[in-house]
This record gives structure tokens, C-alpha cells and sequence, in this order.
């Protein structure tokens, strides 16, 4: 778990680095809650929810194509 053990080690032929993942595990569980609770509205049939998923999806299907 990133928030929990967040040292990292990577070792190379000539260099050990330390990687700092505390950030990068609150940022995840962050987002993970976030689309959790939009999920949840979809399902519930929340026109907020509703236009943050059509946002969402009309922004990345515009950036792969």
C-alpha cells in the first residue's frame, strides 16, 4: 500500500533510488472516491452525476482520437 509503506526502493547497476509514494497513494484513494460516489449517483439517476460522466467521457474520447 502506497499510503502505509511508502518507501521504495529501485536498484540499477550504478544507482539506488528512493521513491516517496504517500502522495501518489492519497491522490488514488482520492479519485477511487470520487468515482465511487459518481458511480452512485449514475445508478441512483442524479442528472449531476449524469453530466460528469458525459463530461468525462466527451473529454477522453476527444483526446485518444
Amino acid at each position: 500500500m502506497a499510503i502505509a509503506e511508502d518507501d521504495v526502493y529501485v536498484t540499477t547497476p550504478n544507482y539506488i533510488f528512493q521513491f516517496d509514494l504517500t502522495g501518489w497513494g492519497w491522490i488514488h484513494l482520492a479519485l477511487g472516491v470520487i468515482a465511487i460516489v459518481i458511480s452512485l449517483g449514475v445508478f441512483a439517476r442524479a442528472v449531476w452525476a449524469r453530466v460528469i460522466g458525459w463530461a468525462s467521457l466527451r473529454y477522453w474520447s476527444s483526446r485518444t482520437s
